[in-house]
């Protein structure tokens, strides 16, 4: 009698340790797919603001371009003008030179556009680095799950208890797959 006792004891706490793997495991991929969805709204809000901090750029030197040919005609007409023009042209430039326009120091991710190409690809490498890690994690998670899933006796307590749909890996693109060609050849 206390041998069956002991045997239907050491069945439950099989059991239970079986499930509760289970179930760890079941959270372990479901927090490792949250953390893919973090890296996906911080991957969609970089590039929202990188956007928009282009686009500031591009109507900050439109407006620079447009003012300093103005400029530019000023001073054209007053070279063959009199004082009154070579005055006038002098003021505007001076003020084009105060202007909030050529403050840029104090946004100075508006002083180049190429910056910005430079500062999107670094921060789109390492949005796309975070991401690439957050789905090698999920991967490894998923399949740890999945394999409980497979391997006896787990999988026996799995069926029982409903844990019995294995995950989707991420996988790579066909396109993906291949070395990507040089400019050259």
């Amino acid at each position: 009698m206390t041998t069956v006792l002991i045997v239907i004891g050491v069945i439950v706490l099989l059991v239970i340790l079986m499930y509760n793997n289970l179930n760890a495991s079941r959270n372990r991929v479901e927090k490792s797919f949250s953390n893919i969805d973090v890296y996906l709204e911080e991957r969609f809000d970089k590039i929202s603001a990188l956007l928009e901090q282009t686009l500031t750029a591009y109507d900050h030197e439109e407006k620079v371009y447009t003012e300093v040919s103005a400029l530019r005609s000023g001073i054209a007409n007053a070279k063959n003008g009199g004082i009154n023009e070579k005055v006038k042209a002098e003021n505007q430039i001076s003020a084009f030179m105060t202007s909030p326009l050529m403050k840029t120091e104090a946004y100075p991710e508006l002083k180049s556009i190429e910056n910005l190409g430079v500062i999107t690809a670094n921060e789109t490498i390492k949005s796309e680095e975070n991401l690439s890690a957050a789905r090698r994690q999920y991967n490894n998670n998923a399949t740890s799950y999945n394999t409980s899933l497979t391997a006896f006796p787990t999988n026996i307590i799995a069926n029982i208890f409903g844990f019995n749909t294995p995950y989707e890996l991420f996988k790579v693109t066909e396109g993906k797959k291949e070395r990507p060609m040089s400019a050259a050849a």
